[in-house]
């Protein structure tokens, strides 16, 4: 959990910077796409700090999340073609990778929706 800590604590001095906006816009794309560390972190101090730019910073929030889930949506549908055969051929993921296709392939919609 100390990494999670200190990119916690990274992103609360970030909300302080004056270019917070734009770190604020960046994290919302990276959280959106990969990154463990979710927006509200930095957006919560900034409303606060500010309440005439709060409206401001959930809209950078918003605009920043929707583009990096599509970057996401984009790493997976591309990426997976990319990393799909060593994994299959590597051994200690094989079995897992086969076991998530089979669900998907079985149950679609209903096995995203349970693993989260």
């Amino acid at each position: 959990m100390g990494l999670f800590t200190r990119l916690y604590d990274i992103t609360l001095r970030w909300s302080r910077h004056p270019d917070a906006a734009r770190y604020l816009g960046a994290l919302s794309f990276a959280e959106s796409s990969f990154f463990p560390v979710p927006p509200d972190v930095m957006l919560m101090p900034m409303s606060l700090a500010k309440p005439e730019r709060a409206m401001r910073f959930a809209t950078i929030t918003t605009l920043a999340s929707v583009a990096g889930g599509m970057a996401g949506y984009a790493i997976g549908y591309f990426g997976l073609d990319l990393i799909a055969p060593l994994i299959q051929e590597g051994g200690r993921w094989a079995s897992a990778y086969s076991k998530a296709s089979h669900w998907f392939q079985a149950w679609g919609f209903w096995a995203i929706l349970i693993a989260g």
